[in-house]
């Protein structure tokens, strides 16, 4: 099959980045295409977009939306590999944050709407078109509500990819006729989710593929604990439903980088001490187990270790560990975020924190593991999927995993990771296992391309047994 792809996101490294979506989008399409797929990716084109200049406008058209129509570029990214598109209109995006305002409702069904305009503009008919997050939850609708009639649009397969399900996009209903949406397909079998309009919901319900970005998130989101209130309507589309760990390159490590904790100390603020160093390089969230680290910080702290911290976050969670820092001269805090700086951290620390309350996937406990720097992770999600507890009589496991949410919890892992720190013999191990643990981008495009060709095949089946 000659698999032609349109994967559309609300952001794609490097030109939109808030998480770990933003580096996915970048590395799945740049992966797919080294595997002889015609694989084109396109988002919003931002106001933080303009520090890129090696952009063309290709095309220009109008997207109508009830009463109002508005003026819609297509820029091409001007990369070594094509197919990189960003749709623009100032209106909707030339904004300083991607996310959180009155109008996202409208902005993402702008675009999803755009999107579908821009296949026609470059002539690009997609066998499949990959939607991701619930910005693009109204992609599948659109495609089997909106254009269904248009031939142009006609035995396209969807795949719906949920990177967290704790984002849902819950709208009034009033919105739908702001999108001029009719009221028809407010009920609970199509967009409803207790009373609100529901662009998660959506795509779940009217893509032909569901996917999240680890198997055991896959499960976890049909049970009321992970599932933000979707759990049964996950549970409906389970034959449908896959995960498909994320990935991350590896071209350029080998064997792993011989530590400088001098360097790092010196680097971060921390004295130059003979101490393992901690660190924690991540949003200052709940979700990401901040919650549990507060409640055990002076616990922490009292250990003969030193903690470095890279990121933002809540406004008392960055308070916290500013004010620590001022209290413990083991603790660094730098409340900003700095990809240069995160490198040095992941490559020179010994150990890396992330105790998450819930975690679809992750890519900083792979990224940590190919610097031989060990994880100290909760049993969750993409973690559960990629570090396994060391054991001292197997000499099995890659870190150090708890299961109960609670401070406690997380400082019997962080004990067990010190003690086995102080025997040189068995921390060697550890990290060669750490080492050895390749979570690849190229493994993860070989899924995402039979599970596309399988949707592929499913649709083709359907649409032949409904003649």
């Amino acid at each position: 099959m000659n698999l032609k792809v349109l994967i559309a996101a609300s952001e794609v490294a490097p030109y939109s980045k808030t998480g770990g979506l933003g580096d996915v989008m970048h590395i799945l399409p740049q992966e797919l295409r080294s595997q002889n797929v015609d694989a084109r990716v396109v988002f919003p084109k931002y106001k933080s977009f303009s520090k890129f200049e090696t952009v063309t406008q290709i095309r220009k058209f109008s997207i109508g939306i009830k009463w109002s129509h508005w003026d819609t570029q297509v820029f091409q990214v001007d990369e070594v590999e094509k197919g990189v598109y960003a749709i623009g209109n100032d209106h909707f995006f030339d904004r300083d944050n991607l996310y959180g305002y009155e109008d996202d409702s409208v902005r993402f069904y702008f675009f999803t709407m755009a999107l579908f305009e821009m296949l026609k503009q470059i002539d690009f008919k997609p066998n499949l078109i990959h939607f991701n997050d619930w910005q693009l939850g109204l992609g599948s609708f659109y495609l089997k509500e909106a254009v269904v009639d248009d031939p142009f649009y006609k035995d396209i397969a969807t795949v719906f990819s949920i990177h967290n399900i704790q984002h849902q996009g819950s709208f009034n209903p009033e919105v739908l006729d702001t999108l001029d949406i009719s009221k028809y397909y407010f009920n609970h079998e199509m967009l409803e989710h207790y009373g609100k309009v529901s662009f998660m919901k959506a795509g779940i319900v009217y893509s032909d593929t569901i996917t999240t970005v680890s198997k055991t998130y896959a499960k976890e989101i049909q049970t009321p604990n992970y599932s933000y209130g979707l759990d049964k309507v996950l549970t409906h589309r389970k034959d449908d439903l896959y995960g498909i760990l994320n990935g991350i390159s590896y071209d350029d490590i080998s064997g792993g980088i011989p530590k400088d904790r001098d360097y790092l100390q010196e680097r971060v603020g921390l004295p130059i001490k003979n101490v393992p160093v901690l660190a924690l390089i991540t949003r200052l969230v709940e979700q990401k187990g901040i919650d549990i680290i507060a409640v055990a910080l002076d616990e922490i702290l009292s250990h003969n270790l030193q903690l470095v911290v890279l990121g933002t976050g809540e406004d008392r969670y960055e308070k916290l560990f500013m004010d620590y820092s001022q209290r413990y001269e083991n603790l660094a805090s730098h409340i900003y975020f700095s990809t240069k700086l995160s490198i040095d951290i992941y490559m020179h620390s010994d150990m890396f924190l992330m105790p998450s309350l819930f975690e679809p996937c992750g890519l900083a406990q792979m990224i940590a593991m190919k610097y031989g720097t060990i994880p100290i992770v909760r049993k969750t999600g993409g973690l559960q999927d990629t570090i396994q507890h060391f054991d001292i009589e197997t000499k099995t496991g890659n870190g150090f995993v708890f299961e109960d949410y609670d401070a406690n919890g997380l400082m019997w892992a962080i004990e067990q990771a010190l003690k086995i720190y102080r025997e040189p013999a068995h921390w060697g191990l550890v990290a060669k296992n750490a080492l050895n643990s390749k979570f690849t981008d190229e493994n993860m495009a070989k899924e995402y391309i039979d599970l596309y060709e399988n949707t592929i095949k499913k649709v083709k089946k359907a649409a032949k047994a409904k003649k």
